[in-house]
C-alpha cells in the first residue's frame, strides 16, 4: 500500500545525503556515518521519521545487529541509504521482550 502520493525514495535519499556527505561535497563523511551507524542509529531513524511524517513512517529494529532504521513507504533507510534487504526488520513499537527493550533503550537510545 502506497502511503505517499509520489515516489518518495529520491527525496529520502537526497535528505540522507545532506547528512552523509562532506560539507564540501567531496565524498562521504566517515565521521557522520560512524556516528549514525555506531550508537546513534535510533536517532537518525527518528530524524527520518520526523522529516517524512506525512508518509506514516515506522521506526524498525534488527534485534541481532542491534540496528535501527526508518520504514518509509515500504522501504527501510538508515544513514547509508536504502537498507530494506540488509537486515531482519521488526517494528520497534511491537517489540515485546520488555527486559531486552529496556536495555536497548538505556544503552542505545537514552545514553
Amino acid at each position: 500500500m502506497k502511503l505517499c502520493e509520489n515516489d518518495i525514495a529520491p527525496d529520502v535519499l537526497m535528505f540522507i545525503g545532506r547528512f552523509s556527505t562532506k560539507m564540501d561535497g567531496s565524498g562521504e563523511s566517515e565521521e557522520m556515518l560512524s556516528h549514525f551507524l555506531n550508537g546513534c542509529c535510533y536517532w537518525f531513524a527518528y530524524i527520518l521519521s520526523a522529516r517524512f511524517a506525512a508518509c506514516a513512517p515506522e521506526i524498525v529494529h534488527d534485534n541481532v545487529a542491534c540496528h535501527f532504521g526508518c520504514k518509509i513507504d515500504g522501504r527501510v533507510y538508515d544513514i547509508t541509504g536504502d537498507v530494506t534487504d540488509d537486515y531482519d526488520w521488526y517494528p520497534w513499537d511491537l517489540y515485546d521482550d520488555e527486559p531486552h527493550k529496556r536495555r536497548i533503550e538505556e544503552q542505545c537510545i537514552m545514553f
